[in-house]
């Protein structure tokens, strides 16, 4: 747009100059004319012939030589304030790019806590699945302690540990089991039969579903597979590991006082 009006701005000194040199071309004409024509050029010398054609086209050079001027003045203007808006574009696209930026960091902010929300929900919906499968699997690992504690103390032990249990105690029967198998006069963890062995093995099996759920939905710290592995089931769980010689999943080296003390009694 600006090239385009260009031309149309030194169109008019164009036609300035056009027009001066046609008017000065008449003064001459008509100077000539009252003074003799063109003969009186033709009769004198090449001095005064030379001097009267500078004094014409000096003045014609003197006008375009202006004219010039101020034809070169109004480029040099126009290229300002080309560079000027040019100057202002820029401007505006910074503050474009500048909002975008903008933009795309609220938009990549929005995108982290909308990622977290879902990873938060996803979590919570998993622990509240994985709870719902604990309830179960400690029904388990109560219904095989309570098997265990039939078969290693006899049915008049094992009814202590269920009224406890209907007391409001769910951890009854496993912390009997471990506080009993402290005594010294219990052997029966020495050398175990093979109906008791296999109640152990489900019930470290059992256990150890549980402690593989919990790894799905725990956090970084690792809280909720260590709630099991220092409760009496994890407890327990080490107790029959180190009893029919399996290798425990539980990372910590927990319940160690209580495999030392069996150990010794073996020994």
């Amino acid at each position: 747009m600006a090239d385009a009006e260009k031309p149309a701005r030194a169109f008019p000194f164009i036609w300035i100059g056009i027009a001066g040199t046609v008017l000065w071309g008449v003064a001459v004409f008509y100077y000539l004319s009252h003074t003799g024509g063109l003969c009186t050029i033709f009769k004198a010398n090449f001095n005064e012939v030379g001097d009267f054609l500078a004094g014409i086209f000096s003045s014609l050079a003197f006008l375009w030589f202006v004219l010039a001027l101020l034809m070169q003045s109004r480029q040099i203007q126009m290229q300002a304030e080309e560079l000027a808006l040019q100057r202002q574009e820029l401007q505006q696209t910074r503050k474009t790019l500048e909002s975008q930026r903008d933009e795309m960091k609220e938009a990549a902010r929005q995108a982290k806590a909308q990622a977290e929300a879902v990873r938060a929900n996803e979590l919570h919906a998993r622990r509240a699945s994985f709870y719902q499968l604990v309830f179960l699997i400690e029904r388990e690992l109560v219904f095989h302690a309570s098997r265990l504690s039939a078969k290693l103390y006899g049915v008049k032990v094992a009814s202590v540990g269920w009224e406890r249990l209907s007391q409001g105690n769910p951890f009854s029967f496993q912390r009997q089991i471990v506080n009993l198998s402290q005594k010294k006069d219990v052997k029966i963890f020495h050398k175990p039969s093979e109906e008791n062995a296999e109640t152990m093995k489900k019930y470290c099996r059992i256990f150890e579903k549980l402690l593989e759920a919990s790894d799905g939905c725990d956090d970084n710290f690792r809280n909720i597979r260590g709630q099991f592995e220092w409760s009496p089931n994890g407890e327990l769980y080490a107790l029959l590991c180190f009893t029919i010689s399996r290798e425990s999943k539980i990372e910590v080296a927990d319940h160690s006082s209580l495999v030392r003390v069996l150990q010794l009694r073996r020994e």
